[in-house]
């Protein structure tokens, strides 16, 4: 056994003994005819019991077995008395314990579980069988069973009534005592002694043994001010006194018997005490709820400021209860300007400027807005805030008791969003562009082929002797139209980004200046065309005749969405240098990638039909046109020069407010550098010459061939680049130059060109291809370039030049 239980249960057990043989030895002499006093040695055992973790009944039996022999009683009767002691406390502990006592006294509950449980029960029935042992051992006679019972029961009740709560009460409490807590016991307990003694040890015919009510009024302040321990104390004061009393027959209980005097003492000592701790947890109780709901609302006040979000709170009358600083915030009105008696109505009107539409707000008592009371809604503030309101049924126990109103600020919110929804399709239609891009170029290509193979039989007709003049002309009827298609394809490959642009500094304003004439003509009468340029040159890096096609395009639109309308209007062309930021370049066409910065500024204005939200996401389309049936490329194909500047453009407009396109090109320091002289052109070398020509389309291939040899050349043709390397494999020494097509399925030709030139062939390459030579790269080692379909004339000039220079250039 642990040392620690061993010594509690010795010292219990002495302790327990002596008590109850002090107790037994002053009955006797007090009285013949009075069993015992107050057995306090019930209430000493109970305290330490609910104090330790561990069994204490072996000390209770040895001290209940020691103070019962130290009266003369039989071994049997000190035996039974021992057990049914031990029994009290083991009986009491356990109850108390299983009906969740608190042995702080923190509530009436646990009070009346002391009385009712352990004074009550476990003392009864230790009673009955000490008494019962008693009466079998001889030591009473069967006659007296009921009164003794009754006694020993009463005395083991007070002991524990008068013992356990002070104890518990002092070891719980001793942390806690304040100065101002012994202030108050300091004054409180002797002057409840002193008024006490007055009363109870008075003699009984005095007027002062009718006072014995004096202690009370000090007990009950004790009691109100919630100090369970001056209550306690102050109840074992005046019982105390009050049993001295009674043993000397004095004070107001002093009549009869020295057991009948006791009894009454007993039964005032029990209410007083009982009285006073319950008043004192009572009030404990009370103090502590109302603590606990202060400290709520200060919770709930502290979790109000804490949100972000406005709360407003009503009551069922529509009475506003409660506001944080959010929502005064977002109404702009302070605490101290707070309307006390205003309604809910007051602060929600304030969330919507003065327009018809605020008497759709929800009211207060509104019970009818939706299955379960809820409303939402998104309002728009005086100042151009966005909120959204909610309001929720504050519901009480039996009915609703108000509403709660949640306000939150989500003017970003509603921002990010738009941007967002706005970001998202830009990327669309700009991977719609991107995707029509990849198609027009590739359609462009193919079709620039096949005006090849066209335009080169026609030219082969021409040059038959046998053709009359009807067949020329139509032969020369082919050729125009195979030159328009090459144009619409060049307008293609345009709007691809697949064209060649000769970037060089060029003053916008001067170009402008220039075109005025040609500008003025090309719009009508009715149309006033203004020019707001600037006087210092403002320098870009452009190609000056793209961008004169540019201006030239959003010009005559312009003039053309002018007379949609009235038939009267303007159309302005400005010139300027500004920064161009992030959000700008976020809502531009063309610009990704491109860095913040200042650019060179063209725009072009009008005042007249403007277009709508779906026609701006069509402007660009290839053949789209917000007048009617597709008219051309022309906007696709100034979104396509842009691309290959390095540039961008927005678009402002509204329908039946006219629109304004923006042009950025990139700035440049530079001033206008004056033009090359241009070379002579390279006549044609005598003598014939070996040629091979590549290209994966049959009709290509052979009215290339055909025209080379018109021209007294040797012709080899291959139709893949494969076929080509395995030919020069065995006759490179032979060929002269190679026209080479740039795109072929299997083996294109630059990958062609590039196994020739790993290889050592340091043959002259002639590129043929219907995209632009910008499809070439810079670093390409080829003697030219000339672009699908072309005129046998071209190609016989480019074939002569690369002969006469005999080595590898570059485009």
């Amino acid at each position: 056994m642990n040392l620690r239980i061993l010594v509690t249960n010795a010292v219990l057990a002495l302790v327990y003994g002596a008590a109850g043989a002090a107790t037994l030895a002053f009955a006797q002499t007090v009285g013949p005819n009075l069993s015992t006093v107050l057995w306090i040695g019930s209430g000493i055992a109970l305290a330490v019991a609910l104090q330790v973790p561990f069994a204490v009944w072996p000390g209770v039996a040895a001290g209940a077995a020691i103070a019962t022999l130290s009266d003369g009683s039989s071994l049997v009767h000190a035996s039974a008395t021992a057990a049914a002691n031990a029994g009290e406390i083991v009986l009491a502990v356990f109850l108390l314990r299983k009906a969740g006592f608190n042995r702080h006294f923190g509530t009436a509950r646990d009070v009346l579980l002391l009385v009712g449980l352990a004074c009550g029960i476990s003392a009864a029935l230790a009673a009955l069988l000490s008494v019962t042992s008693l009466i079998l051992t001889g030591g009473a006679p069967t006659s007296a069973f009921v009164r003794i019972w009754l006694m020993w029961w009463l005395t083991h009740g007070m002991g524990m009534l008068l013992v356990v709560p002070p104890t518990l009460i002092a070891r719980a409490r001793f942390g806690d005592l304040t100065r101002a807590t012994l202030g108050e016991a300091a004054i409180l307990l002797p002057a409840i002694a002193v008024s006490a003694w007055i009363s109870f040890l008075a003699p009984p015919t005095s007027l002062l043994a009718e006072l014995f009510f004096l202690p009370f009024p000090l007990l009950l302040l004790g009691a109100v001010r919630g100090d369970v321990m001056v209550a306690t104390f102050g109840g074992l004061i005046v019982t105390v006194l009050a049993i001295a009393g009674a043993l000397m027959l004095r004070g107001p209980f002093s009549t009869g018997t020295s057991n009948e005097a006791l009894f009454l003492t007993w039964a005032f000592a029990a209410v007083t005490i009982i009285a006073t701790v319950i008043a004192t947890a009572v009030v404990r109780e009370r103090t502590s709820a109302q603590q606990e709901v202060q400290s709520s609302e200060r919770r709930l006040r502290a979790v109000l400021e804490a949100t972000s979000e406005g709360i407003l709170v009503a009551d069922e009358a529509g009475r506003v209860t409660d506001v944080n600083s959010s929502f005064l915030s977002l109404i702009d009105v302070s605490e101290r300007d707070l309307p006390r008696d205003a309604g809910v109505q007051a602060f929600l009107d304030r969330l919507r400027p003065d327009t018809d539409d605020r008497a759709d707000l929800p009211r207060v008592l509104d019970r009818d807005i939706g299955p379960t009371g809820k409303a939402w809604q998104e309002l728009n503030l005086a100042d151009g805030r966005i909120v959204e309101a909610e309001s929720v049924p504050l519901v009480g126990p039996t009915e609703q008791a108000g509403r709660v109103w949640s306000v939150r600020d989500v003017t970003q919110r509603v921002a990010s969003e738009e941007e967002r929804r706005r970001l998202h399709e830009q990327i669309l239609h700009s991977q719609k562009l991107e995707g029509l891009g990849v198609l027009a170029g590739g359609v462009a290509h193919d079709f620039n082929n096949i005006l090849a193979g066209i335009m080169g039989y026609a030219e082969l007709l021409l040059t038959q002797s046998g053709l009359d003049s009807e067949g020329r002309a139509d032969a020369e009827g082919i050729i125009k139209a195979s030159q328009h298609a090459a144009g619409l394809c060049g307008q293609l490959l345009t709007y691809a980004g697949k064209t060649t642009a000769m970037l060089a500094p060029v003053d916008l304003s001067e170009c402008a200046r220039d075109m005025r004439q040609f500008m003025a003509i090309s719009v009508s009468k009715n149309v006033d065309l203004q020019l707001e340029l600037p006087d210092d040159p403002i320098m870009a890096m452009a190609d000056e005749v793209q961008l004169r096609q540019v201006i030239f395009n959003l010009v005559t639109n312009a003039s053309e969405a002018v007379l949609e309308g009235p038939g009267a209007g303007r159309v302005l062309v400005r010139v300027q240098s500004r920064f161009c930021g992030r959000e700008w370049l976020a809502r531009a066409y063309a610009a990704d990638g491109l860095p913040e910065g200042k650019y060179a500024i063209v725009e072009v204005e009008d005042d007249g039909v403007g277009m709508d939200a779906a026609d701006v996401t069509q402007i660009f389309d290839p053949f789209y046109s917000s007048k009617g049936p597709g008219r051309g490329l022309g906007l696709s194909a100034v979104l396509g020069v842009l691309r290959s500047h390095q540039g961008a453009l927005t678009v402002e407009t509204e329908s039946g407010l006219g629109t304004r396109f923006q042009i950025a090109l990139p700035q440049s320091e530079q001033r206008h550098v004056p033009a090359e002289a241009v070379a002579p052109r390279t006549t044609p070398t005598e003598g014939p010459a070996t040629i091979l020509v590549v290209d994966d389309e049959p009709v290509v291939r052979q009215t290339v061939a055909r025209m080379i040899q018109r021209d007294g050349h040797n012709v080899v043709q291959v139709g893949d680049g494969d076929e080509a390397l395995a030919l020069l494999a065995e006759r490179h020494h032979e060929i002269d130059l190679i026209v080479l097509d740039l795109t072929m399925p299997q083996r294109d030709g630059l990958s062609t060109l590039a196994e020739m030139r790993q290889r050592g062939y340091r043959i002259p390459v002639l590129l043929a291809s219907g995209y632009s030579n910008e499809a070439v790269p810079q670093d390409a080692a080829v003697a030219g370039f000339i672009q699908k379909p072309f005129r046998s004339v071209d190609l016989r000039e480019r074939v002569a030049a690369v002969l006469s220079e005999g080595a590898p250039g570059a485009v």
